[in-house]
């Protein structure tokens, strides 16, 4: 954890209290610096991924969108060619 030193310490409970707090906030501090240089590398990485084209994310999105086109393409195809004999399912417009 935290010290305030080898040969001082807090003697009453303000003190304490108030050294507890001061500690805590020089924790936090130290959080946020390190949150803030790790959020650098990160959007540095991501930034490179998306110009490279290598983001798996945003290839899979892509997949999908490809698929749900094709959806509904044959869900269009097959309204405009209405309900046969041989398929019984009706469609429900959404």
């Amino acid at each position: 954890m935290a010290a305030v030193g080898v040969s001082l310490w807090p003697r009453t409970m303000a003190a304490c209290v108030i050294g507890g707090f001061l500690m805590l906030g020089g924790l936090s501090l130290l959080a946020v610096v390190t949150a803030a240089i790790t959020s650098g590398f990160v959007f540095r990485a991501e930034a490179r991924r998306r110009a490279t084209g290598d983001d798996p994310v945003i290839q899979r999105l892509d997949q999908l969108t490809k698929e749900l086109e094709a959806v509904k393409g044959a869900l269009k195809k097959r309204r405009h060619q209405g309900p046969s004999s041989a398929d019984p399912t009706p469609i429900i417009d959404p």
